[in-house]
């Protein structure tokens, strides 16, 4: 419902309230399970270049609230197909970076990364996190990574936190082969350094200097240096010629000088004197200055830059920090659209180019063709219709023995395949699939689906072969993600097993939830519950005749299929009922499974009636 100013403050109240307190929880669980020898490290192969800047994403609006720059540069030597933890990876940074920007009131935040010592299978890795915040003294510098310490005891009422931080920080870089230490000076800001030891992935992508974009000169203004040099790195590495300007006064110099012919423009929008969006209404004035395309890379992303960008010509606009991929497709993105709109210029069909912004970007990459084996009705309904939302086109098999029938006649980009299933299940599949491809060089890459989300599906996962793993209920974001990930930039890869959290222990039936699962769809909402109903009868009497019949493998499967579609609808009764009667099946308790599943036909009465008359959100 609309909220009034004063609801909004509250609920903004409470949101920061919890996220503070949730801070807290976490970082004494990590602690708690450190100090019992408890706290496992994983080892799975990852994307550096993407943990890295899918990390500082979020926190670049707390950077922006401050009016700080967030800054990032990965040395092109270092490897960026690793083999080590990035959820801990992850941790570090969010925790370094997070103390950078808290204790930070003007200028910078800058994370880069390098490699120490590296060999054919291993590398020491070196991130650093600089900013030009308060200091620490000399004194306080090691007591800073003790329990429960922090540099001034006052920072604790000023700033908050527990002070087991940075402790963990230094624990989790123990257990990582590495070591944490810092450089400050007060009043002078802090470097705060760490390695890790991380394997390198031999499934390696060969570099690739894009042709398209060889030999294009480029202006790039900036007036933060560290940015500028990554940049101008970046650019080197593509084949361009980048010629560097500071200010804006300084570019405008350069583009009325005409002695070079610029294809490109890169502005920053935020600089003293003159900033990028003038520099671009200068331009907008100056229609002899316009032979290039413009872009505007800013570290303050405000609510009217886009609106404000495309009135001024400006051809593409992004948010810093701008990973690689990211910025490579978004010049090429700009760079075409110009060129059609330059072929079209005399002609009837000629159109104003769109301005290229992150969302663009992600809505041009490739779009995929997806076998799905899925037999449960409901889960096919709704993996179909998300699937051909993002814009993939699907094909489906109702069991493993149809997805190797179908990806044997015909090539598909992908296989969605379901753990349980009839007639064969996704590993049985799997594995098939792997013997048919030995002395071939084909691998069909496979994403793995299931209601289990259990420590040891994963190298079960792995050692059937397949590439990825997604956990039921289908969360749509998770799901993009792994798909992305599989079949992008990183194909060859090795999976990095994508997870959804347990489900919480919730109300029956959860509208809100399940509805932000369908991307606030009400319709595809009603259209899942519609099917759900119409197959609940079915699952329900295949769980009897199993339980009846002493039948372990049948319970399993029923109520295996049970959980995901009760999970989709955030039906957490039906979905921990569900659970209890699969293990009951794994288990052969069919006592148990008797008297679980004698409170299961009243509850699933009550829990159609909720389905169809509970108000939609």
């Amino acid at each position: 419902t609309e909220l009034d100013a004063e609801q909004t403050e509250y609920l903004q109240l409470v949101k920061s309230s919890a996220a503070s307190l949730l801070v807290i929880v976490n970082d004494i669980l990590d602690f708690s399970k450190m100090e019992a020898g408890k706290l496992n490290i994983e080892s799975i192969p990852f994307s550096l270049r993407s943990t890295v800047y899918d990390c500082l994403k979020p926190l670049t609006i707390k950077a922006d609230e401050k009016k700080l720059e967030l800054l990032c540069t990965i040395d092109p030597s270092v490897s960026d197909q690793l083999i080590g933890d990035p959820g801990r990876l992850r941790q570090l940074l969010i925790n370094l970076v997070g103390n950078a920007i808290k204790f930070t009131a003007t200028g910078e935040v800058a994370v880069s990364a390098t490699a120490e010592a590296t060999d054919l299978d291993h590398t020491l890795l070196h991130i650093a996190v600089r900013d030009t915040g308060i200091g620490i003294p000399a004194d306080k510098q090691n007591l800073i990574f003790e329990a429960f310490s922090q540099a001034d005891t006052s920072t604790t009422r000023r700033f908050g936190g527990t002070g087991l931080g940075l402790s963990i920080c230094s624990r989790l870089c123990e257990l990582m082969g590495g070591r944490i230490w810092v450089e400050s000076e007060p009043g002078q800001g802090s470097t705060f350094h760490f390695t890790l030891q991380v394997g390198v992935s031999h499934a390696l992508l060969p570099a690739v200097e894009p042709a398209e974009l060889r030999g294009i000169s480029v202006l790039m203004v900036d007036d933060n240096p560290t940015n500028r040099r990554w940049l101008e790195d970046t650019l080197l590495r593509w084949g361009m010629r980048p010629t560097v300007a500071c200010d804006g006064n300084e570019a405008v110099a350069l583009l009325a000088d005409r002695t070079q012919n610029f294809g490109l423009v890169l502005l920053d929008g935020q600089m003293p004197g003159l900033s990028g969006f003038e520099v671009a209404a200068t331009l907008a004035q100056r229609p002899d200055l316009v032979e290039h395309t413009v872009m505007m890379l800013t570290s303050a992303g405000q609510r009217g830059d886009a609106a404000r960008c495309k009135a001024l010509g400006v051809g593409g606009y992004l948010v810093k920090p701008v990973s690689q991929s990211e910025l490579f497709d978004a010049i090429m993105l700009a760079l075409g659209q110009r060129q059609r709109s330059t072929n079209n210029a005399t002609t009837a069909e000629a159109v104003t180019p769109q301005l290229i912004t992150r969302h663009s970007v992600m809505e041009s990459r490739y779009r995929w063709k997806i076998l799905l084996a899925e037999d449960n009705p409901v889960n096919q309904k709704l993996a179909m219709r998300l699937l051909e939302k993002m814009g993939h086109s699907v094909t489906l098999a109702h069991n493993g023995q149809e997805a190797l029938d179908l990806s044997a006649a015909s090539a598909f980009d992908l296989i969605l395949m379901d753990m349980q299933m009839p007639v064969m299940g996704g590993i049985e599949a799997t594995r098939m699939l792997r013997a048919r491809e030995v002395d071939t060089p084909k691998h069909q890459p496979v994403i793995a689906m299931t209601a289990n989300a259990m420590d040891g599906d994963r190298e079960m996962c792995l050692q059937a072969g397949m590439d990825g793993y997604i956990s039921k209920p289908i969360n749509t974001a998770l799901m993009a993600a792994e798909i992305e990930r599989v079949l992008g930039n990183f194909k060859d890869q090795p999976a990095t097993l994508v997870r959804t959290e347990p489900l919480p222990e919730l109300l029956d039936l959860d509208a809100a939830e399940a509805l932000e699962r369908f991307g606030g769809e009400i319709e595809l909402l009603d259209e899942i519950v519609e099917a759900f109903l119409v197959d609940l009868p079915v699952r329900i009497n295949e769980l009897q005749v199993a339980i009846e019949h002493c039948d372990g493998p049948a319970l399993v499967r029923a109520s295996h299929s049970l959980m995901g579609s009760a999970g989709n609808l955030s039906a957490h009764w039906l979905y921990r009922q569900a659970q209890h009667l699969e293990q009951c099946g794994k288990q052969g308790d069919f006592s148990e499974a008797k008297a679980a599943f004698a409170e299961v036909p009243a509850g699933v009465a009550r829990l159609g009636h909720a389905l169809t008359e509970v108000p939609r959100p």
